[in-house]
């Protein structure tokens, strides 16, 4: 049972990264609210220090890693790369 936690772990934190690589290739990240962003990377940071609280690894990681690709999405959202 426990590996099923950490699969589900995995495939519930790479599922930022579509939206993360798609804002890199692009260049940026229009048509993403900026709200729904914000309440996310708050709501994942909430998750860490809750999960850290119970001491639950296989969240911590997840929450971790959708905070990394929402960062990227909030870069992008803000600072969209230049047209040349």
């Amino acid at each position: 049972m426990e590996s099923v936690g950490w699969l589900s772990t995995l495939l519930l934190g790479l599922c930022g990264l579509p939206m993360a690589w798609q804002a890199i290739k692009l260049g940026h990240a229009h048509g993403v609210s900026r709200s729904f962003l914000w309440m996310w990377y708050i709501g994942e940071w909430a998750g860490v220090a809750y999960s850290a609280w119970l001491g639950a690894w296989p969240i911590i990681i997840n929450c971790l890693i959708n905070c990394m690709f929402i960062s990227i999405i909030i870069k992008y959202s803000y600072f969209p790369r230049r047209r040349i």
